[in-house]
Order: structure tokens, then sequence, then C-alpha cells
């Protein structure tokens, strides 16, 4: 399916990588911990408002990490939600996901549905 991270690889986080592989495709540039909401400090870990699409990666989902534990889960519940109510398509993908391809498939196929909303031409020229 996709190559998966080596174990000697050395990333931040998981995002980092699936930065990585984003920037090795024809996926626009996302921002790197976007906050989205003006009062609280909520930050997605990569987002492209021009699209209403945010991407959050979950790490240690079978290990107990701190995204599936009661209070944080509670934590990314209200986020998540608040990042819909601000218009947001939330897209949640967990360590295999990102590791074995099936996240930036996911993400190409996403964005080559959305593409209505890239810019052509000619509507680049009207807006200058």
């Amino acid at each position: 399916m996709g190559i998966r991270l080596p174990a000697s690889a050395v990333y931040s986080d998981l995002a980092d990588y699936l930065l990585e592989q984003i920037n090795d495709t024809a996926i626009p540039q996302p921002i790197r911990d976007y906050k989205f909401h003006p009062k609280r400090r909520w930050k997605i870990d990569l987002a492209w408002p021009q699209f209403k699409t945010a991407v959050e990666v979950e790490g240690g989902t079978f290990k107990q990490g701190r995204h599936v534990r009661g209070r944080q889960f509670q934590k990314d519940c209200e986020k998540y939600n608040a990042a819909a109510a601000y218009g947001f398509y939330v897209l949640r993908f967990d360590t295999d996901m990102v590791q074995d391809g099936r996240a930036i498939q996911f993400l190409q196929r996403w964005f080559q549905a959305q593409v209505w909303a890239l810019p052509t031409p000619e509507t680049s020229e009207n807006t200058e």
C-alpha cells in the first residue's frame, strides 16, 4: 500500500511525517498548527482554511495514548465539534494510516474531489 515509516526515522510527530508526504504530491500546502478559534488556544495539526479542511493525526490509539483516554478524548471531541461549527471538515488519521499510506491516499482523493474550489486562470485574473 504505502511505505511504512522506518523505526529509525525521527519525526517530532506523525503530523510532520504526513506533511512530508503531502509535500511529495500536488496537494496544496497546509498550515501547520493552525489556530482556528478566536478565543480558545486550540490548534489543528494541518489545515487548509481555503478548503475548510482540517487534519488531526491521532497517535497512540492502540497504546492508550492521550487521545483515547477519557478526559483528553472529551477535550478532542469539543475541539473537533467547534472546528465543525466553524465550517471545517475534520479528517482524522491514526498512526497506522499515516505510516502505511492510507492517510495520504485519502487526502489525494479528497483534494481531487475539491478541485472545484481551486482557482482557475480565468478566476485568478478577475480577482487581481
